[in-house]
């Protein structure tokens, strides 16, 4: 594992020649489609590597944050993607953002491949619950710039005013 400095700055790491021994998850994400303003929120995770995107429609960008997770934040994860293993997906539950009720989505790197399994927003089927609390949990973290048990914010994070 080797670390990845952009002008002296942490940005990610690097793993040469190993294969992830289980499934990741790569990104998850909420969205309301009849909203004006903050519509979107964009969580891209890589190992421990936090960022938030938030945005009116993935047109413009409101915020965009960086953190990253806690030894108690890396330790939930790995339990609820070794609780979900290889369990059989749906790409859609239910009807996401039907009548304004907001969409949510979660991208899961399993077996090489990645998997976006999009749901209605506070709606994850029962296996999915686990990741996607945490999910929603780091979005929040990040859009405060609060530190909680699973996130620590970057130095530069600047809290989002709605």
């Amino acid at each position: 594992d080797l670390p990845v400095l952009v002008n002296g700055e942490l940005v990610g790491r690097l793993s040469i020649g190993v294969e992830p021994s289980g499934p990741q998850l790569i990104a998850a994400g909420w969205s309301f489609g009849f909203c004006g303003g903050y519509c979107a929120a964009d969580l891209q995770l890589h190992d421990d590597m936090l960022r938030v995107t938030g945005s009116q429609h993935g047109l413009t960008t409101l915020y965009q944050n960086r953190g990253a997770l806690t030894e108690v934040g890396r330790d939930r994860l790995h339990v609820a993607l070794a609780e979900l293993g290889r369990a059989e997906l749906e790409p859609v539950y239910g009807c996401p953002d039907y009548a304004d009720q907001g969409a949510a989505y979660l991208t899961l790197l399993r077996d090489g491949s990645a998997e976006r399994i999009e749901m209605g927003f506070a709606d994850p089927p029962d296996e999915l619950y686990p990741l996607y609390d945490i999910a929603i949990s780091i979005i929040e973290a990040l859009e405060t710039c609060e530190s909680t048990s699973l996130v620590s914010p970057a130095d530069d994070c600047a809290p989002y005013q709605r």
